[in-house]
């Protein structure tokens, strides 16, 4: 996603004395107060005393008198998600589903978004006691992650973070995280913040323990971490689902576009309420990997790293003879889009090239718009045995921008010498020394790394200048290097 940072402060003196002393209902889509509420009205008791089983459709609402002690937050907006520590990747999610602003709350395919599209759901679910069902139109934006959720969700890889600065006044966390079906009477680790406009904006189903440490009343600023995407509640995948509301509970879509009309609050004019809207149709090369094999894409309740991670069969360091797959991932395309990839020796020689295509159809058949939501590519390939050793290149140019992903064909000896200046990515492994005299310069793209059995001696004369990237690692040679 296209991540847009923007300022937006609000008073700080107000927000601590105006307007969140008292009056926090904790309320559902009816309005009815769920739980019992036996304390003063303050939102540590209602923290503690209010429950609900149902992630959506969840709003804090305040008094009649309540007045807003700041402008509107419509237009200010940035985007909820953005790369965690370690994410190597081009783009990390995309929007599944949008608000489902028809007003028919009815299974059918009675689904409208705000660009007069299908792309979101209603669906039947059962009461509490089981003896009804209620129609539920979608009420917030879902925002999946892909490839490999779940290993981006146990590496901790996606950041949840506030759309604009406010104050918590509801939070919930501690609850399974892995779950892949929808259901009632599974709670969600949650967060809701107080807008200093009167409107909330809840972030649902977040990774168990992730939160954060900040409690009820305390502010959170504009792109400040909240936790990590998870799938918590009724959920079947992992994804944040942000939900806005304005001060009376009612519902906003904060996308604007021809079929808008949840997007109004008051006398305010109807925009969108981002500050940089995300094209309907955000089609995103999501990533490149070489893999050792073909890799499988996990389905749900993997919650052991290194079991999500050999279903990836990620690889970036090979031997000539190696069997390598190269694998690129997308995110709404359509028949309009393509990729030309292309393979590089160290020489810049070809050593092979893909074309990828995209069908127009998304597999919905109550939904004829002509995406698809997500794909993947693979093709499989066998080294040379005297095949170049050094770094490779992985290209894919999608959308007038090319994209790079970088491995290596490196045996392992037991040895290195090395010198020589180093301006780009380098790798070198050896199963017992490695010894340098390298320089390593300070261009941004220079990232080098040694991974040594027993010892790494940089000699008089290695240099390493401030601006480039240098990591030596006593691991030999079982280990991939670090962030390419």
């Amino acid at each position: 996603m296209k991540k847009v940072l923007f300022a937006f402060i609000c008073s700080i003196a107000l927000l601590a004395t105006v307007c969140f002393q008292e009056y926090r209902y904790f309320v559902n889509t009816d309005n009815q107060a769920l739980g019992h509420i036996t304390q003063s009205l303050s939102a540590k008791n209602i923290a503690d005393d209010v429950r609900g089983d149902d992630d959506h459709g969840l709003s804090y609402i305040l008094p009649a008198d309540f007045e807003p002690w700041g402008p509107s937050i419509q237009g200010t907006l940035i985007w909820p998600l953005e790369a965690g520590e370690g994410f190597d990747g081009f783009e990390f999610a995309y929007v599944s589903n949008f608000v489902d602003i028809d007003s028919l709350n009815s299974t059918g395919g009675n689904v409208l978004d705000y660009n007069c599209g299908c792309r979101s759901y209603d669906t039947d679910r059962p009461t509490d006691d089981g003896t009804d069902t209620l129609g539920y139109d979608h009420d917030g934006i879902d925002i999946s992650t892909y490839p490999y959720p779940y290993f981006k969700m146990a590496n901790n890889l996606v950041n949840v973070v506030a759309v604009a600065e406010g104050v918590i006044i509801g939070k919930n966390d501690g609850n399974p995280d892995t779950n892949c079906r929808w259901g009632t009477g599974r709670p969600s680790n949650n967060l809701t913040l107080r807008h200093c406009d009167g409107t909330t904006s809840a972030y649902i189903h977040l990774k168990m323990n992730s939160l954060t440490s900040k409690g009820m009343n305390d502010t959170i600023r504009q792109g400040e971490y909240i936790g990590q995407i998870g799938s918590s509640g009724n959920s079947t995948n992992p994804h944040l689902h942000l939900e806005l509301r304005d001060m009376n509970g009612i519902l906003i879509d904060p996308f604007f576009g021809p079929c808008s009309n949840l997007n109004t609050v008051g006398n305010i004019t109807t925009q969108t309420w981002w500050a940089n809207q995300l094209p309907y149709f955000d089609a995103n090369l999501m990533t490149l990997l070489t893999h050792a094999g073909v890799p499988t894409q996990p389905s749900c309740d993997l919650t052991d790293s290194t079991a999500v991670a050999g279903m990836r069969r990620e690889k970036i360091v090979f031997v000539p003879g190696d069997s390598i797959v190269f694998a690129a991932y997308f995110s709404l395309v359509d028949n309009t889009k393509n990729c030309t990839a292309r393979v590089l020796r160290p020489d810049n020689t070809e050593f092979t090239t893909m074309n990828y295509t995209f069908s127009a159809s998304n597999g919905d058949p109550n939904c004829p718009n002509n995406y698809t939501k997500r794909t993947w590519y693979w093709n499989a390939f066998q080294l040379a045995n005297n095949e170049q050793t050094g770094t490779w290149r992985y290209e894919c140019t999608f959308d007038g921008q090319t994209y790079t992903r970088y491995f290596f064909v490196e045996p392992c000896p037991s040895d290195h010498n090395l010198s020589g200046t180093v301006d780009d990515i380098y790798f070198r492994r050896a199963s017992n020394s490695i010894t340098s005299v390298q320089e390593i310069e300070n261009i941004g793209a220079t990232n080098a790394q040694y991974h040594a059995g027993r010892r790494i001696d940089l000699e008089v004369g290695f240099t390493a200048h401030a601006g480039g990237r240098f990591r030596a690692r006593i691991t030999g040679c079982a280990t991939e290097p670090d962030g390419f």
